[in-house]
Parts: structure tokens; C-alpha cells; sequence
């Protein structure tokens, strides 16, 4: 995927590494990156309904066949209106309500994320445009259209563009360019870079997302990203979606798009072997843990790493900093209380009804919360050994035993 993010994406990208919790001058912090949470609001939805009867797509067959047939110029005019779109010049042609910034075919489609049409630059200077979205606490732009793209419509292009993205840079608006094709749908590792960047802006403030008109692609950009972060299913995030901003997601190819998304995010989102989960692949060994959380990881977390599960990092983390806190909660004889109660048990370790809610908390909402305000070590080793124990393979083979006894600092180490 093609992305420009511009001088001031390269001061978020140094932010992203201070905003994770952990510090490059510290063990004893925890790797775990702490997001904002994106709200969805109901209201009178009967969201049983919308299970039972899943939104399905706008245009008939036909009509996409159509649409990805036809010429820019053809599609512009056939289409869009051409120089009369109504989603390039909207002043007039939409109530009230579709104007949460003035100027801008737009709706807030949760109180953090902007969905609207693509800004010209005539429109952004008419209405400034920019001082309304700084005002908004808009800090970033996703941009998901193509370049050069409804060259034809409304006011035309400012170069690749209808307007001069440097402009918005200049008054401390990052912009991203991740874009494809319309009425098209990128494909699974294209979309997942684009909501983890998604997700990653929303911790410097609200975002804003555009397409052409800002329903096809902006809404499947959206609507994979309520996926992901809300853990939605495809059939609410739809629905949600043309509930807050109707028209959202058009073609038949995006809502395939947000229901492959959901079905392959699932399996990667659980961290926790659960045979409740058995359409997630409730059984995985340490590798395929690694795989998963590699695909959903990045900045700091994801480089440091590679070979080491983020749950294991997390709770061995919270034990060094009990050992060493003022109380001094993990002593040697505390471990040996812990570990040989375990090893006593005839039985396999089982999670009792408070660690089932913080394997069901990390699975569900990718939430480390419980491991990192655990006072109890005895806990502690409990939960990371339910965790080894359920995967389907040991995570420390004898070949790994060989390889660590075979090296030089651990043989001297034993020697001493």
C-alpha cells in the first residue's frame, strides 16, 4: 500500500514509540500499549434485529459491474454528477445534520472519528475548513482515495488531489494517504496496516476519514477498524456505520470486505487458548501465538518482540516489579509457596472464576489490565501456567533445554 505521511507523520512516529508505556531505559515496564477507547452509541437500535437480519450491499450487482467498468469520465458524469456532484459542492444539497463541518459533506460516526466527503480547496478556504477541524481536536486525515481519482467532479483536482494536503500539515494535521480503488476492497494485511495506524493516531486526538463522497471506502475503512478495536461484528459494525452516516459502505465487494476482515481478525485477536473459541482455533501452540500477536503488534512492542510472547513478557514484568516494590510482595518464599502448591496438584492447573475473567478480558478486549494490577503473585504464576499449559504444544521444547545448556553463559553460570 502506497503511503505518504508527511513531516508531521514522522513526529507521530516518534511519538508512537514514547506513547507506549514502556521506556527504552527501563526492564521493568510493561510492553503493553494502552489505546483510547472508541465509542459507539446505540441509541434506539434493536441490535438483535440487525444480527438476525445483516445488512447486505446498496448497489445491485449489476450496478458494480457498471461502475467498475466505466471510464474516470464516464463514471464522474454517469455517476457523480460530474461538476454538479453533490458530494464535492454539498452547500444546498443536504439537511443540516449532514454538515459536522461546515462545508464538508460530514458526520461524527463516533465521537472520535470524523466520516466525511473529500475537501476541495476552494471549499477549505470558503469555509475554513481547517480552523473548524482544529477546533474539532482533528489531529489526523486518512485519506483512502486514489490519486488523480473523480478528476472530473465538482471543482476537479489541485494536483493528484482536490486539495493541497501540505496546507493541512503546515497547521499540525497529520495526513495519510492508504488508499485503493473504488468500490473495491483491500486486501486483509493492507486493511489491518491501515486500522492499526487508525488506532494509533486516535491516541494524539480524533481523526477524520474521506474517500470520494466518503461512504464506500471511508465507511469500510471504519467499519474495519470498529471491528478490530470494539470487537463489533460485521453484521453491527454495518449497521452502526449507515446508523450514524447513511449510505456507508456500498458495494458488494465492501461488505464481503468487512466480513472477511472480522472472520480473519477473529483468530488473531485471541491470545488466550479457549475451547469456547473453537471457531477461533481454540488450540495453538506457541509459534502460531507468535504469529498472531506479530500481525497485530507494532512500534516498540513489535521490535522487541519477535521471539517473545507479549502475555509471558507482561506477567514476568509484573513479578520483578512486586520483588522489588516497597513491600516486597515476591520473595523467594513466595515463588517456592506458589510453585509448589501447583506442582502438588494431581490435576492440571485450572483457572478459577476471576482468572476465566482475565482470559475472557484479554481474548475479548486485548486487555492486560488484571495481569498489570495483580497484587497476588501466587496469581500471577497461575494464570501464566493455565496459559502454557492449555497451548497445544510445549512452549520450551528439550531441544530448546539443549541449545540453553549448551551455552557457554549458562554452563558457567551453573558452574558458579
Amino acid at each position: 500500500m502506497d503511503t505518504k505521511i508527511a513531516s508531521n507523520g514522522q513526529k507521530s512516529y516518534k511519538q508512537e514509540k514514547e506513547s507506549s508505556i514502556e521506556t527504552e531505559d527501563s526492564d521493568l515496564s510493561p510492553l503493553v500499549e494502552e489505546y483510547p477507547a472508541v465509542s459507539v452509541e446505540w441509541g434506539d437500535a434493536d441490535v438483535e434485529k440487525i444480527e438476525e437480519n445483516p445488512p447486505e450491499a446498496l448497489y445491485p450487482a449489476i450496478g458494480d459491474a457498471l461502475r467498475s467498468g466505466l471510464s474516470g469520465e464516464s463514471l464522474c458524469r454517469s455517476f457523480c454528477g460530474g461538476r454538479n456532484c453533490k458530494y464535492c459542492c454539498p452547500e444546498g444539497r443536504f439537511h443540516r445534520d449532514c454538515f459536522a463541518i461546515q462545508g464538508l459533506y460530514s458526520h461524527w460516526v463516533t465521537p472520535e472519528i470524523l466520516a466525511m466527503s473529500r475537501p476541495s480547496d476552494e471549499a477549505i478556504k470558503q469555509f475554513d475548513i481547517i480552523k473548524q477541524l482544529t477546533e474539532h481536536s482533528v489531529k489526523s486525515v486518512f485519506c483512502v482515495q486514489e490519486p488523480h481519482e473523480h478528476a472530473h467532479c465538482g471543482r476537479g483536482l489541485l494536483g493528484p488531489y482536490s486539495y493541497d494536503q501540505t496546507e493541512l500539515m503546515r497547521h499540525g494535521i497529520s495526513v495519510y494517504n492508504l488508499y485503493w480503488a473504488d468500490y473495491t476492497c483491500p486486501s486483509f494485511y493492507r486493511m489491518l496496516d491501515l486500522v492499526r495506524v487508525m488506532q494509533f493516531a486516535l491516541t494524539e486526538g480524533r481523526i477524520a476519514v474521506h474517500c470520494h463522497a466518503g461512504l464506500g471506502r471511508t465507511g469500510l475503512a471504519i467499519a474495519c477498524l470498529l471491528v478490530f478495536s470494539r470487537r463489533l461484528s460485521p453484521a453491527l459494525a454495518i449497521a452502526y456505520l449507515r446508523l450514524k452516516r447513511p449510505g456507508s459502505v456500498q458495494s458488494h465487494a465492501q461488505v464481503a470486505g468487512v466480513r472477511e476482515f472480522s472472520k480473519r481478525i477473529r483468530i488473531l485477536l485471541v491470545q488466550w487458548p479457549d475451547r469456547g473459541l473453537a471457531a477461533c482455533g481454540h488450540r495453538f501452540s506457541y509459534e502460531e501465538h507468535l504469529h498472531r500477536q506479530r500481525a497485530l503488534l507494532h512500534g516498540v512492542a513489535a521490535r522487541k518482540l519477535r521471539r517473545l510472547s507479549l502475555l509471558v513478557h507482561t506477567v514476568c514484568t509484573r513479578l520483578l516489579q512486586l520483588s522489588l516494590g516497597a513491600d516486597r510482595r515476591l520473595t523467594l518464599e513466595a515463588v517456592l509457596a506458589a510453585t509448589s502448591e501447583l506442582a502438588a496438584a494431581a490435576a492440571p492447573p485450572r483457572l478459577d472464576d476471576e482468572l476465566k475473567v482475565w482470559r475472557d478480558r484479554l481474548n475479548s478486549e486485548g486487555s492486560y489490565r488484571p495481569v498489570l494490577h495483580c497484587q497476588d503473585p501466587g496469581r500471577l504464576f497461575r494464570f501464566l501456567l493455565c496459559w502454557l499449559w492449555e497451548l497445544k504444544a510445549a512452549a520450551v521444547t528439550r531441544q530448546h533445554i539443549s541449545i540453553l545448556l549448551a551455552s557457554p553463559t549458562i554452563t558457567a553460570g551453573l558452574a558458579a
